[in-house]
């Protein structure tokens, strides 16, 4: 089946919508940076770098820079209905080669979620602990991983 015009009618809801989704991917990406720089227990660990085209995440202990890239996906809810969301990807750079620690996605709906197919929920995106929650997600990830553990 074509999907082209699913994809047309996305540029249209982009358009409409005002990039809602990725306004709401600054606003967490702001929320972790005023978590980050505002509670003493990471505040002299973790250092953020808001830059537009590139945010990022130094965590100094570890000598690690977590960064953050975000774009649009479309995705099937069901057979004929496509939708939209936004991805928020996190990973670090290990000779050269990028390694994924971290996605969650942005639904239409105004959620954070870690699936866009399953109804589980980080949190709204106007919860007011969205940055700590989404933090908490990266640095438990780097620890499964063995990224920032033996």
């Amino acid at each position: 089946m074509n999907k082209s015009g699913g994809v047309i009618r996305f540029f249209s809801h982009i358009t409409h919508d005002n990039n809602a989704l990725k306004k709401h991917s600054q606003s967490l990406i702001q929320s972790m940076h005023d978590y980050l720089s505002l509670h003493d227990e990471v505040k002299h660990c973790v250092e953020s770098n808001l830059d537009k085209s590139a945010a990022s995440f130094y965590i100094k202990p570890f000598d690690l820079t977590i960064f953050y890239r975000g774009s649009y996906k479309l995705y099937e809810l069901d057979l004929d209905i496509t939708t939209y969301c936004y991805e928020m990807s996190f990973f670090h750079k290990k000779n050269d080669d990028e390694v994924m620690d971290f996605t969650a996605y942005i639904t239409a709906d105004e959620c954070l979620v870690l699936d866009p197919h399953k109804a589980d929920t980080i949190c709204q995106v106007y919860n007011e602990n969205r940055g700590s929650r989404v933090f908490a997600r990266i640095l438990n990830k780097l620890y499964e991983s063995k990224v920032i553990a033996i």
